[in-house]
């Protein structure tokens, strides 16, 4: 079918600021000597930086008669007619000259490609040299961003070279901007604004707000790639003052309807270097503040779909940032305030299509040139609201603001309140595509958890229960298991240690020491810690709220537990009541710390000596050391929520009385830093988080934590990752239950070529557990660990170097008579 020929009408508006004569304070007429008629009137503004309108064209082109008219609007220039489109067209020396290439366009099909040659308005005078000239196509926009509605832009994604859609787009764009658009920019007749041609199509002034522009500079021909070397500073020279670049526009079917206008920056050059003012003569002011150019790459995307059901992965993306005021990664970061990145396939988790890279997590990398910085993120595939629905690619837009200045307000003396500017602000976009593949491409491979039978540990004797049992590989290797017993008639407490020496086969050293007597009272507060000690054995802390019931009261204690028959070092007290649990560390220089909450904040003990390494085990000295705050308010997890790496402290805690999960961090032990937020559920659809699990090593910071769910009123297990310890992923829901979570420590191992992180929890009475094989990004569906019939709680798990998983959990025997410790053995196998 071939399409009737439309009369072509091009509205150009050519905006550009690097004109010096706006900032003359002469008065002085200048002439190009080029074109007789061609004259520019100084007026009385200073300009700092910015953009500025230098004049306004129209051009009609009728490929029937092959001929374009170019009208001044301001003015009489020149008009020009061309009789051949192959060639360039007639004209005098002048800022515009248009060539279509009948070669690569399809007028039949409304596919047009045009090579736009810019001619420098001053030739020869050296100090308007310009930067960042850009010719922006505009047109109306059906789109709108996510991360700001009033940001509209022509849909770009569906169009296709020769296949007309709703709206005319500019197939090869080189970016988008915000400026000069007809809809904002209304100081109508100024310098600051745009104006209406007088040949354009009545009415017509393209409704887009986000506009596709082509860089013009020295260092680009007509269709090389948008690279620009640095040291050029995309400037634009007066000598010889000619550039031209290559325009692919696929129009709507309809008679053209569209304006185009010419963009640049400039500032005052440095005097010193006249007359010849070589490009060190400006500095990087005279670029535009905004970033000059965005670029989008896949960083191994995993995201696939086959349907509904079958899908997962996410997208990791780089973000290239170039921005001329910076020099390294990190003044790039200062030079911006937010990258957005905004897709029908993106989910931020809170129901969005649109992700902020800058409050998340993000790694920055070394960019393509010093003027560059690399944002790499992760976000997850939008599968839940109709987003993705069938794999391919999806559109993407970027759009990163600038910090300095931040709105689109002209930066001239005394501000520029008098002129029309949007309100939003100042940004730079791009468009990028984002790929859904067809099929996992990494499939989780068919594993099952093989288990041992369960080991049954009865208490000391009749009468005495053993609660909240704890797990640690000791520095040696030995597996050790700390746990609580209680005497329920005499109320007197103890502590308890099984050590086993090969891997959890047999545990041969049992050993134990009596805390206190007691009268009768509650043991479903009693937590057990353990931690390896420097003389491979293990530290504990017990905290024993069976001691005073009504007050929640409890000593907090501490000792090692040596080889030998029947026998243990004598505990440590806290002399404070801890509230609910404690906590244990031994730092670098073998100092010990506990950790415990009382009134709804956390405190902590350290050992005035460190442990002495030629000593006997656990030879330190307590007396007379204070107790600190550590954070106010907070308590402490009932799970391992302690580690130490590069020889730095950790402590995950959460605040009662809020939803918040925090890091604690020290070096020294006597300034911490509780900045960190691992989650804050204020404004979710979630309460509650509390008792957060804590693993770090050399693939990251890992924490469990347990939140309620308000919408279906179930607790959720989460996951949360960072790389820093700083920003903190979106939490993966590990499991939904119907009853009480509790309990959920984390630990991780290496098997085959996966990294596996498990944790295991506590559900009525079930104790059941959860491994993940893809960092967490899914995990499987619930093990069941204990099978007995009576009631399971206080679970703990940690994974040997050797690849075995070592449970330990309370149990009650058989229901009526006493609680006991069971141990149970698992590893991974393929199927």
């Amino acid at each position: 079918m071939r399409f009737p020929r439309p009369t072509f009408v091009l509205h150009l508006a050519v905006l550009v600021g690097l004109i010096l004569l706006l900032s003359c304070s002469t008065g002085e007429r200048l002439t190009d000597p080029g074109l007789d008629d061609l004259t520019i009137e100084n007026q009385a503004v200073t300009i700092n930086h910015g953009r500025h309108l230098w004049g306004f064209w129209d051009i009609s082109i009728n490929p029937d008669t092959l001929e374009v008219g170019i009208n001044p609007v301001r003015g009489a220039m020149f008009n020009a007619n061309i009789v051949l489109f192959m060639q360039p067209p007639s004209a005098p020396t002048h800022m515009l000259s248009v060539n279509i290439d009948l070669t690569d366009s399809e007028i039949e099909n409304y596919l047009v490609a045009v090579d736009v040659t810019l001619r420098h308005p001053f030739p020869g005078l050296n100090q308007y040299r310009g930067f960042d000239v850009r010719g922006i196509f505009i047109a109306d926009g059906s789109q709108t961003a996510g991360f700001d509605p009033s940001a509209a832009y022509a849909n770009w994604f569906d169009a296709a070279p020769g296949v007309p859609t709703s709206e005319s787009v500019l197939l090869n764009a080189d970016g988008y901007t915000r400026w000069w658009n007809p809809g904002e920019f209304t100081s109508v007749g100024t310098v600051l604004g745009y104006t209406q041609g007088a040949l354009a199509t009545p009415g017509f002034t393209g409704d887009a707000t986000v506009n596709p522009f082509k860089y013009f500079t020295d260092s680009l021909g007509p269709e090389d790639p948008f690279e620009i070397d640095p040291a050029t500073r995309g400037s634009f020279a007066t000598t010889p003052g000619i550039n031209t670049r290559r325009y692919l526009i696929q129009f709507d079917g309809s008679p053209l309807q569209f304006s185009y206008a010419v963009d640049a920056s400039w500032v005052e050059p440095d005097p010193m270097y006249a007359p010849d003012y070589p490009l060190e003569a400006w500095d990087e002011n005279a670029n535009t503040k905004e970033a000059y150019n965005l670029t989008l790459a896949d960083a191994g995307s995993t995201a696939w779909y086959v349907d509904a059901i079958e899908n997962g992965g996410t997208f990791t993306l780089d973000v290239e940032v170039f921005d001329w005021q910076a020099d390294s990664l990190s003044s790039v970061l200062t030079e911006i305030s937010s990258i957005w990145v905004d897709s029908p396939a993106f989910d931020d988790g809170a129901g969005n299509n649109y992700v902020d890279v800058l409050t998340g997590t993000y790694e920055i990398l070394n960019g393509t040139n010093e003027t560059s910085a690399v944002f790499r993120f992760d976000v997850l595939p939008n599968f839940e609201t109709g987003g993705i629905t069938e794999p391919g690619q999806y559109p993407v837009l970027i759009g990163v603001q600038s910090a300095d200045p931040d709105s689109y307000e002209p930066q001239i003396d005394g501000g520029g309140g008098a002129f029309d500017y949007p309100d939003a602000p100042l940004t730079a976009l791009a468009t990028g595509i984002v790929n859904v593949l067809d099929e996992d491409p990494n499939p989780q491979p068919d594993v099952v958890l093989i288990f041992q039978d369960p080991v049954s540990f009865p208490a000391n004797a009749y009468n005495f229960h053993a609660y909240s049992p704890a797990v640690v590989v000791e520095n040696d290797g030995d597996i050790c298991f700390a746990y609580a017993e209680w005497n329920g008639v005499s109320g007197d407490s103890y502590a308890a240690v099984f050590r086993s020496h090969d891997d959890g086969s047999t545990w041969p050293d049992w050993r134990w020491n009596q805390h206190t007597t007691a009268g009768n009272g509650s043991h479903t507060g009693d937590t057990i810690k353990v931690w390896p000690s420097s003389h491979n054995l293990s530290y504990q802390t017990y905290n024993l709220t069976s001691l005073d019931e009504s007050t929640l009261g409890a000593g907090h204690a501490s000792g090692t537990f040596p080889d030998g028959p029947n026998g243990s070092e004598k505990a440590n007290n806290f002399n404070s009541a801890i509230d609910n649990a404690s906590e244990i560390i031994q730092d670098a220089e073998h100092y010990v710390y506990f950790f415990g909450d009382s009134g709804g904040q956390i405190s902590f003990k350290r050992s005035v000596t460190p442990e002495c390494l030629n000593c006997a085990p656990g030879t330190f000295n307590w007396s007379g050391y204070p107790t600190f705050l550590l954070v106010n308010p907070g308590r402490v997890s009932r799970v391992r929520s302690s580690s130490l790496y590069s020889g730095v402290m950790y402590l995950a805690y959460f605040e009662p009385a809020g939803n918040i999960i925090r890091l604690a961090s020290s070096i020294d032990g006597n300034s911490w830093d509780t900045s960190a937020v691992v989650w804050d559920g204020a404004g979710s659809d979630t309460i509650g988080a509390r008792d957060p699990g804590l693993l770090i090593d050399s693939t990251g910071y890992h924490v469990t934590f347990v939140r309620n769910d308000l919408i279906s009123g179930n607790d959720e297990v989460c996951y949360s990752y960072s790389s820093n310890g700083t920003t903190w992923s979106t939490p993966v829901e590990i499991y939904e239950g119907t009853l009480k979570l509790q309990d959920t420590p984390i630990t991780r191992y290496d098997w085959e070529s996966y990294s596996v992180l498990a944790t295991v929890w506590w559900e009525g009475d079930n104790i059941m557990t959860s491994y993940s094989l893809d960092d967490g990004a899914t995990w499987t569906e619930p093990v069941l660990v204990s099978v007995q019939d009576e009631q399971n709680k206080h679970a703990d798990l940690w994974i040997a170097p050797t690849g075995n998983w070592h449970f330990v959990f309370s149990n009650f025997n058989d229901g009526t008579t006493y609680w006991e410790i069971v141990y149970r053995r698992a590893h991974l196998e393929f199927q």
